[in-house]
């Protein structure tokens, strides 16, 4: 427990000031302790005043504090003490029974005030009086650590598997597919459920046969770089990967991880990764993703409409054709993305590169 300049101890004086120009005021003080430690210890710790003598103080141009602490060196015979402020008004005319008349040059320090934590901060004012912290944030400790988290209700995969659920929330035991023609795209979230400024970090992507395990094919070249991020904000980023290029794997399950690598200050690296099942096959034709049963050249008996759509579901393209090659020829007119096709028949999902 520390004191900040400004004391108090047992005696009450009044002190006066007049003379030589300057206005006089009268203090009725109580006497307290000879030490900033003893006066602490009884002021700070919210005992109440102990009772002590009491002094009728005239000080001469200088008006104290009621409720203060100061360090006083009266005249005469009196040592150097603390002195609560019990009243202060302008005059000498109020007590004709002062003790003593003293310049405001043997007022040696105040007003002086508790603080227990030694922040500099009086603990009548600050937040956290238990707690250092700066005045600037009201006395309590600045906030340090940040906490990075990935959600799977976060995470959206758009794959040539037309039955999953793209969020992984709901995915439940399927798996997205990867066929080693084509590529795979995810959408997610990255938010910041900490109280501070997160520090910058990278995110990467990892073909691993184990769920949560950085074991297995990097894509080093889709790795992200993840900015600073506000308490509360969030980062929103959608990377496509390849077979050939990203996760060029044997056939077969894998898990898709995404890797927040922790900072220093990260106070929770628990969920700073997901996985996302995937199955890897054979197939696709370019940058085109058919099913089969959608593959083969068929005509039909009457013109029909195609419509594309984009992953957030706006239609972007629409058109009447009559065959399954017009079909395949307007999807391919598309420009780079991920779509959905609806001809009215069958509904399927391409990546075009």
């Amino acid at each position: 427990m520390n004191f900040k300049q400004t004391f108090f101890t047992g005696l009450i004086l009044l002190i006066s000031f007049y003379s030589f120009g300057q206005d006089p005021y009268s203090h009725r003080l109580k006497s307290l302790r000879t030490t900033s430690l003893e006066t602490a210890k009884t002021y700070c710790s919210g005992e109440s005043i102990p009772s002590g003598s009491r002094h009728k103080i005239v000080i001469l141009g200088k008006k104290l504090e009621v409720g203060k602490i100061y360090f006083i060196k009266p005249f005469r015979n009196y040592d150097p003490k603390y002195y609560y402020v019990l009243s202060a008004t302008p005059g000498d005319n109020f007590f004709d029974d002062e003790d003593e008349v003293i310049d405001a040059s043997a007022v040696l320090s105040g007003p002086i005030f508790c603080d227990q934590d030694d922040d500099g901060v009086e603990d009548g004012i600050d937040n956290c009086p238990n707690q250092p912290g700066p005045a600037s944030n009201n006395g309590c400790p600045v906030a340090t650590d940040y906490d990075l988290s990935l959600s799977a209700g976060d995470i959206f995969t758009y794959s040539n598997c037309f039955d999953c659920s793209n969020p992984l929330s709901v995915l439940g035991s399927k798996k997205h597919i990867l066929y080693t023609g084509n590529s795979i795209q995810v959408q997610f979230t990255v938010k910041n459920k900490g109280e501070a400024v997160s520090e910058p970090v990278k995110i990467r992507f990892y073909m691993s046969k184990n769920k949560d395990s950085k074991f297995g094919v990097q894509a080093t070249s889709k790795a992200i770089s993840l900015p600073s991020i506000a308490p509360g904000g969030s980062y929103l980023t959608n990377p496509s990967f390849s077979y050939s290029s990203d996760f060029p794997v044997d056939l077969g399950s894998y898990y898709l991880v995404i890797d927040v690598e922790p900072g220093s200050k990260d106070k929770n690296t628990s969920n700073n990764y997901k996985s996302i099942p995937v199955k890897v096959e054979t197939f696709g034709r370019s940058s085109l993703l058919f099913s089969n049963e959608i593959k083969s050249i068929h005509v039909f008996e009457q013109p029909y409409t195609v419509s594309i759509y984009n992953a957030s579901g706006f239609l972007i393209a629409q058109k009447t054709l009559a065959t399954k090659e017009e079909e395949e020829s307007f999807v391919q007119s598309v420009p780079k993305g991920f779509y959905i096709v609806k001809n009215g028949t069958d509904t399927y999902k391409i990546v075009r590169e």
